[in-house]
């Protein structure tokens, strides 16, 4: 470390560092490139990789002293943190602007509540597009190797959508083993711009000069090379071997100590008892502290005296010129020496110490440390912090205390237990990750209902219902006479989560009893978590919606407030739940309200384990809505945050790739539709659900729409025609006045008149009166009449269908498709001039949808006159690609740039790029001229389908 020592040095010390940087001349001009890159609005990043000390720090370090203009924000990694999450973003954060953070309430003061990396990836986007305004800005993360994973999905959330940024992110890793080069690839691949550098030791020549910025300038010839082979050029370690020749010449030309270790360990012999006890404290406390806390916790009186010579050997470092004087041990590898010299009782003495002076969280891992035998006392203490996070949901913080309590258990059965509790903590994440680390240790312990049950949540998670259902019915069994049972894993506990994610399991096979008695017997033990408890209280409509239809759901839901907003934050989840039942049946502005309100409140941090449910879902009810920019903006967000964020399930991506595809598809942008639709149909032949099927088939079935192929609707819909099996056909009917019309179109079409009237005939039987049903019901008979001959009956039902009233649920698309069918019923009878009146109404509709192969067909039908009609819906429309079209969207309804980037999860600096190319191309002055043409005009993708 390279820092400068205000320090006055005698003759022979070691000289401050930032004097004594030799060498790297190669990497210094590729980052100096970099920084010029940079700065002109090109992010890059920088993988620096090497053996630890080889001075891949003080590279950059002395690197980012050349470049002042530079906003700098740094974290380091650390191994006893990597089951902390966001720990290397709150470390990242302590350097950045207290102001700026006040207007992010995520970063300043929610990461500890373990938010979606989505989210805090999000709000790290608009912290950089702020700093951007004083510099060009650098994130240096030292050790990514220890970064826990929400850090890295967040931070690689954020590489993915840095597009004209003047950010580079500065990831240092160790070589070998420890290396993190696979989550490193992966966020490499997210970047355009990339460099690896890989610090090899210094040259015989570098090693010299190192030498004599050291004082020690005979060190050469013999000397010389024999120090270079020695220490391998390795920098601190050579640093250390001249701090303790300088004053010893002869030393340095006949010999070395034999390791960076002894070096280190001869360096801290040989100091005063005051500095070496200083040292001591310092490695135990691991962190950067103020340096009369560390002087606390060594017990020394004249910390100044002490601090001294250990600055002079190179053992610390510390920064004068902040307020509280923080001090820290020089390197890990200096710090791991000196840990493993301090004697055991001195250790145990310093870690209790330090826990008096250290935050409360850290506390725990010093008093934990500070324990020479099993403690049950203290192992019930941290049995009843875990019980409090997991109360607050903080499942992993919980997980991790429970852990160190297992640790210290002095029993087997009681380290099992609190083990097993801890996984099922961990696993209320909806993630497997935590619990898989201890899957060997799982497997170790003893049979038992706890196993059992963290077991088949695993399986539950990882897509395995049949394992599930297995595994949690036998951790349901009725207990035995001579089962013991721990106050902390109670039979009340584990049988209700074991029953809830049972109801879940049942719910993705569509088993409506089973789920319903399951997450019955889930919420009588009272035992679950409040968000948990409000999962199963959907999971249990849904149930009732099997069997009774999404109406019973509903029912089920009306303890909750009718109005979205009057929703309590803690109860967000069950929005979701509440909008996917308003979906079903129709309710499509209820709907609405629900699933925006749940990503609004997503994107500030609320904790959603079915949250991405909205983001599939949503797009299904916009698009049925006619409101497809918006569909198509909240699918490719929901898109992209599946993809970022390594999920364990694969539903979402299926779903999502799916809901991407309805607006491309009914603007006939067939290319983008039929790579997502593609892609959602890999992922359900490989691994999908009857979820996944469902929302795979609508999407193909939107585009056959769109394409006029009726076939091809049949074919997209054979599931739901034909299920496999009564569990499905049950699950399928949820959605029936969603593909039933579709169905019912297509059977028309193809001549299937029967199968036709008795769907239509079902379809009747639900009683709905929602417009996005009975628009396409009366459409459906009138279709059906007139391929039957009879077109004044046809002329009829489509009256009447064109009659229905407009509501808040009103469906544009199926009001267009039915006034054009009426029309050209009229037109075919003779009725022209009323016909063109129709026809002229569904193709306004259809252009303001942009729903271009439907209007092509409309005018066709109306003929020659829709020429003029035609040229005029050309004149002002701009040429956009989808990304610039949710821009101009977005400024049209007056959003600022900021406000752009949040509801895009974009940067800002993104938002200005796009703008900046749309002006130019299209010879506008700014937003004003942007947004005006953008209310008066469609926009159409540079795709050309109109």
């Amino acid at each position: 470390m390279e820092d400068e020592n205000p320090i006055a040095r005698s003759p022979g010390q070691a000289p401050p560092g930032g004097r004594s940087f030799v060498g790297r001349n190669r990497e210094l001009q590729q980052l100096s490139r970099i920084a010029d890159e940079v700065a002109a609005g090109t992010p890059w990043l920088a993988w620096v990789k090497g053996d630890p000390g080889i001075g891949k720090t003080t590279l950059i370090r002395h690197w980012l002293a050349s470049m002042p203009n530079f906003v700098v924000l740094t974290a380091r990694g650390d191994a006893a943190e990597t089951e902390l999450p966001y720990e290397i973003i709150i470390g990242m954060l302590r350097h950045a602007d207290r102001e700026i953070l006040k207007h992010l309430p995520l970063l300043s003061e929610g990461l500890r509540a373990e938010p979606a990396a989505y989210a805090v990836g999000a709000q790290l986007l608009l912290l950089l597009g702020e700093l951007q305004e004083r510099g060009p800005v650098a994130l240096v993360i030292d050790d990514i190797q220890w970064a826990d994973q929400p850090s890295m999905r967040a931070l690689s959330f954020l590489a993915r959508r840095l597009v004209a940024d003047r950010v580079l992110l500065v990831l240092i890793s160790r070589s070998g083993r420890d290396s993190p080069t696979a989550s490193l690839r992966r966020m490499a691949e997210d970047i355009d711009h990339f460099t690896e550098l890989t610090l090899e030791g210094l040259s015989p020549v570098e090693i010299g000069a190192l030498a004599k910025a050291f004082g020690v300038d005979v060190v050469q010839g013999e000397a010389l090379a024999r120090l270079h082979s020695q220490t391998q050029g390795h920098p601190l370690y050579a640093r250390s071997l001249l701090t303790e020749l300088s004053d010893d010449v002869a030393q340095a030309r006949s010999g070395v100590p034999p390791s960076l270790a002894a070096v280190t360990r001869d360096q801290l012999n040989s100091l005063p008892e005051d500095s070496r006890r200083l040292i001591e404290a310092l490695a135990v406390l691991d962190c950067r502290i103020p340096l009369v806390r560390a002087a606390q916790v060594a017990q020394v009186d004249d910390v100044e005296v002490a601090l001294e010579p250990a600055l002079a050997k190179g053992l610390v470092e510390w920064w004068p010129l902040e307020a509280d004087c923080p001090v820290a041990i020089t390197h890990v590898l200096q710090r791991d020496t000196i840990y493993a010299s301090i004697a055991p009782q001195g250790r145990r003495e310093l870690h209790t110490a330090a826990a008096a002076v250290v935050d409360p969280n850290s506390a725990w891992a010093h008093r934990v440390a500070a324990a020479s035998r099993v403690d049950p006392e203290l192992a019930d203490e941290l049995q009843a912090q875990a019980a409090s996070e997991a109360a607050h949901s903080e499942w992993i913080l919980a997980a991790n205390h429970l852990l160190w309590a297992a640790q210290l258990s002095d029993s087997r059965h009681a380290y099992e237990q609190q083990l097993l509790t801890a996984c099922l903590y961990s696993l209320s994440t909806l993630s497997t990750s935590w619990a898989a680390r201890r899957q060997r240790e799982i497997d170790a312990c003893g049979e038992g209902r706890l196993r059992d049950c963290v077991l088949g949540v695993m399986s539950v998670i990882r897509g395995d219902a049949a394992g599930a259902e297995k595994l949690l019915n036998r951790a349901l069994d009725p207990p035995t006479e001579s089962e013991p049972v721990s106050d902390l894993a109670s039979l009340d506990w584990i049988e209700a989560h074991a029953a809830a994610f049972l109801s879940y399991a049942y719910v993705l096979e569509n088993r409506g009893k089973d789920c319903v008695a399951a997450a019955s017997r889930a919420l009588s033990f009272n035992q679950l978590s409040g968000s948990m408890a409000d999962s199963i209280r959907y999971i249990l409509a849904c149930g009732h919606a099997l069997t009774d239809g999404p109406r019973a759901c509903l029912d089920h839901l009306t303890y909750m407030p009718a109005a979205s907003q009057d929703v309590p934050l803690d109860h967000t989840e069950v929005l979701t739940y509440r909008g996917m039942a308003n979906a079903m049946a129709g309710e499509l502005a209820q709907a609405n309200h629900d699933l925006s309100t749940v990503i609004a409140r997503g994107k500030t941090g609320a904790k959603l384990r079915w949250g991405m449910w909205s983001y599939y879902i949503l797009p299904l009810v916009q698009y049925m809505s006619g409101e497809w920019d918006d569909a198509a903006m909240i699918a490719e967000r929901g898109l992209s945050i599946a993809t970022d964020s390594a999920l364990e399930r694969g539903l979402e991506v299926a779903a999502s790739r799916a809901a991407a595809c309805y607006a491309s598809a009914g603007r006939g942008d067939w290319t983008t539709a039929n790579a997502h639709l593609e892609a959602a149909q890999r992922k359900t032949r490989s691994s999908g659900t009857a979820l996944d099927i469902f929302y795979t088939s609508m999407a193909e079935a939107f585009m056959a729409q769109a394409a006029d192929d009726p076939s091809r609707i049949l074919v997209a819909l054979e599931p739901m025609r034909h299920p496999a099996g009564d569990q499905e056909r049950r699950g399928y009917s949820r959605w029936l006045c969603w593909w039933g019309p579709l169905l019912a179109e297509a059977l028309i079409a193809t001549g299937e008149l029967e199968e036709a009237r008795q769907l239509l005939a079902q379809l009747e039987s639900l009683g709905d009166k929602k417009p996005c049903l009975q628009l396409p019901l009366a459409r459906a008979h009138g279709s059906l009449a007139e391929i039957s001959g009879d077109r004044l009956g046809a002329i009829a039902l489509y009256r009447k269908g064109v009659d229905i009233p407009i509501t808040p649920d009103e469906a544009p698309l199926q009001r267009a498709l039915i006034q054009q069918a009426l029309g050209g019923a009229l037109r075919a009878d003779g009725q022209r001039r009323e016909a063109a009146v129709w026809l002229r109404e569904a193709l306004d509709r259809f252009n303001a949808l942009r729903a271009a192969p439907y209007a092509s067909r409309c005018e066709a039908v109306l003929g020659p006159i829709t020429q003029p009609l035609a040229a005029k819906r050309q004149e002002g429309l701009l040429e956009l690609t989808e990304r610039e079209r949710d821009i101009a969207v977005l400024v049209g309804r007056g959003l600022t740039n900021n406000e752009i980037a949040s509801e895009l999860l974009i940067s800002p600096k993104t938002v200005e790029y796009h703008l900046g190319h749309i002006y130019a191309r299209h010879g506008l002055t700014g937003r004003r001229q942007l947004g005006s043409q953008m209310r008066q005009s469609a926009v159409v993708s540079s795709n050309g389908q109109q």
